[in-house]
């Protein structure tokens, strides 16, 4: 019942899936008053996810490798091209995710190159003082916890579309956070470390993804065919996201060094001990303070020596950090014997009456 003249037009879309590029070939077929016009074919092909994961791996690794000289080992490069192909194998697998609908083996299989691929990887970057099984576990687990609730998600028709492309961020930032509150409570950072670390780690995520936003729409204004602009695209996210990434532990490193700066030279305030004394002359002065608040002694519940025998712990961790000690073997071995101090204070006791020999003048400290 449609009156002459009058158009219609048929527009069909196909992709196609590669190993290293897909290609989207556009039908439009316009007819007038019922007669098919000559069909018009666009077709334009970007980089797969394997390819794009790949080059993008690629090229993270190759800026490690040129600003870092020292890293340019055979293991190191034999890692990158682990890491080069576990990424290319996880792209692979996400083109398969969706081509087949977010069928389930295809859901498991997405699983499994993860997985796998998270495995090799840290086997392949351990050594072998973490070559233990709860501890791997541990890692892969962390480690594809991102990518195994993005694939989840994804696989769930219910989930709202908008929260499927940031899952895999929201676990990873999550889980960092976490540990760093676990690194807080286990007292391996304090409380200015933890949110500066939280803002740190905010902020980046925050950073790469208005570099992933922009980045496209610059290389867009280029003179390039669609494959052309994929690769420069990969390539310059990946760069520009390795430098926000160097830029970022290089304003924390700064700003810690200032801290620990400031935090030893208090501790040589307070405990009277000289920036470049020896590591005598500390247990020297750390023996003298700690027999005045041994529990063996005031009879309490020692806390003035657990906080003394910590304040000493972190004097040597910090010249450790800022290189002032003239043998951090000997320092480590040190840092080690105050922990056991602060686990069993009459372990104290026991190792400094064994310093002193018989012919000294001065007391075996048994206080008892």
């Amino acid at each position: 019942k449609i009156g002459s003249p009058y158009l219609a037009k048929i527009r069909r879309v196909q992709q196609t899936f590669g190993l290293f590029t897909n290609k989207i070939t556009d039908y439009e077929i316009i007819s007038e008053n019922g007669i098919p016009q000559k069909p018009k074919q666009y077709s334009t092909e970007t980089l797969s996810d394997a390819g794009y994961n790949g080059l993008s791996s690629l090229t993270t690794n190759g800026l490690h490798f040129y600003f870092n000289p020292e890293a340019r080992t055979t293991r190191n490069f034999l890692n990158a091209g682990v890491d080069v192909f576990a990424e290319c194998a996880n792209g692979w697998a996400h083109s398969n995710f969706i081509v087949h609908q977010n069928s389930l083996d295809s859901v498991f299989l997405a699983i499994a190159f993860r997985v796998g691929g998270t495995t090799i990887r840290t086997l392949a970057s351990s050594t072998v003082d973490t070559l233990k099984l709860v501890r791997l576990s541990k890692n892969i687990l962390i480690t594809s916890a991102p990518s195994l609730v993005s694939i989840g998600v994804n696989a769930t028709s219910q989930i709202p579309i908008q929260l499927k492309g940031h899952a895999s961020v929201i676990t990873s930032l999550t889980i960092r956070i976490t540990q760093l509150i676990q690194d807080y409570r286990e007292d391996r950072v304090n409380s200015a470390e933890l949110i500066a670390a939280i803002l740190r780690e905010i902020t980046s995520v925050a950073t790469i993804y208005g570099i992933q936003a922009f980045v496209p729409e610059i290389v867009k204004c280029l003179p390039l065919d669609s494959l052309r602009a994929s690769v420069v695209t990969c390539v310059t996210v990946a760069a520009v996201t390795f430098g926000v990434s160097i830029a970022s532990s290089w304003v924390m490193n700064k700003w810690r060094e200032g801290r620990n700066k400031k935090e030893f030279l208090n501790l040589c305030k307070q405990l009277k001990f000289s920036p470049n004394a020896t590591d005598s002359e500390i247990d020297s002065q750390y023996r003298r303070l700690a027999l005045q608040v041994h529990p063996d002694k005031t009879h309490d519940d020692g806390s003035g020596f657990k906080k003394l025998t910590k304040e000493v712990q972190r004097f040597h961790e910090l010249r450790l950090q800022n290189n002032i000690s003239q043998d951090k073997t000997e320092t480590q071995k040190i840092i080690e014997r105050l922990k056991q101090f602060l686990i069993d204070p009459m372990a104290f006791l026991r190792y400094f009456a064994q310093k002193v020999t018989p012919s000294t003048d001065s007391p075996v400290p048994m206080l008892s």
